[in-house]
């Protein structure tokens, strides 16, 4: 579970991997989240990324389990007249490696420090390569397409919108196309981040499809 800071109500979970980025710290305290980055310089001197939530920015948090590992969305909101709390802040952060007996105490500490409930998040491990495609605010949701049977015979089986299987960031999007003379797909490219710490995932230069 989470360790509590001695003489102070935050909350601290080590080795916590963010999108884009290394491994760190997440840290919960009462007017804000903070992530820190295990990253160093080669002298071992200067500390690398750290990314800070605040707390009057947080709009919801989600919980979803792979294997043994927990991963928590934070989203965020901006301030009424439409700009973000902070300047780099993300309408989204993606966290992973939580141990996945800590739901509890990550949702007791959501509640107790920011008024959020933690909601648990579903995913399909369908494997089609197929779904339903959406929008959803700056994300673009890709879900699993379940066809209901027919009630009568020549009916067409209507799909019905099951779990997510992947969502992305459209913000991180270059550009969109249609390839060729084909009117049925689009392909969104992700260029190479030139903030991704080095050593660690990114979508790099590639694209996807859909039709």
């Amino acid at each position: 579970m989470g360790d509590k800071d001695d003489g102070s109500s935050s909350v601290v979970w080590k080795h916590i991997g963010l999108y884009g980025h290394s491994v760190g710290t997440f840290i919960c305290e009462p007017k804000q989240i903070i992530w820190k980055s295990a990253l160093t310089n080669r002298d071992d001197t200067v500390s690398g990324t750290t990314k800070t939530i605040p707390a009057v920015a947080l709009k919801n948090a989600l919980w979803t389990v792979f294997g043994r590992s927990g991963h928590l969305r934070v989203q965020t909101k901006p301030k009424s007249d439409g700009t973000p709390y902070q300047k780099d802040l993300k309408h989204e952060l993606r966290f992973d490696g939580f141990p996945s007996k800590d739901a509890d105490d990550l949702k007791a500490t959501m509640k107790e420090l920011y008024d959020i409930e933690l909601q648990k998040h579903g995913m399909s491990s369908a494997g089609t390569q197929y779904g339903l495609t959406k929008i959803a605010g700056k994300n673009i949701v890709f879900r699993h397409c379940i066809l209901e049977d027919a009630d009568e015979e020549g009916e067409e089986y209507e799909p019905r919108e099951g779990e997510e299987m992947m969502s992305m960031d459209l913000t991180e999007v270059s550009q969109c196309v249609l390839p060729g003379n084909n009117r049925n797909e689009i392909e969104l490219q992700f260029p190479e981040s030139d903030a991704a710490e080095a050593g660690t995932d990114s979508l790099g230069t590639s694209k996807l499809c859909f039709s």
